[in-house]
């Protein structure tokens, strides 16, 4: 069987000083080869943009399966 990349989906849930409760902010389409350093860098622009402290991260990744 051959896997085949078809998505990948970043859900981030965060807290800022605007709101009681946590945001929770979803970015599709991502690349495939999403490693640590590059969502590292994201997560640091993310929190200069926003001021959104990022308390959970959950990477899901969709792939093909051909015979």
């Amino acid at each position: 069987m051959q896997h085949t990349f078809s998505a990948n989906k970043l859900q981030l849930t965060a807290i800022n000083s605007h709101q009681e409760k946590s945001i929770r902010r979803t970015f599709a389409n991502l690349i495939e080869n999403i490693d640590d350093v590059k969502l590292q860098s994201f997560l640091a622009a993310l929190k200069t943009l926003t001021g959104d402290n990022v308390t959970d991260v959950q990477l899901s990744t969709v792939s093909k399966i051909n015979e």
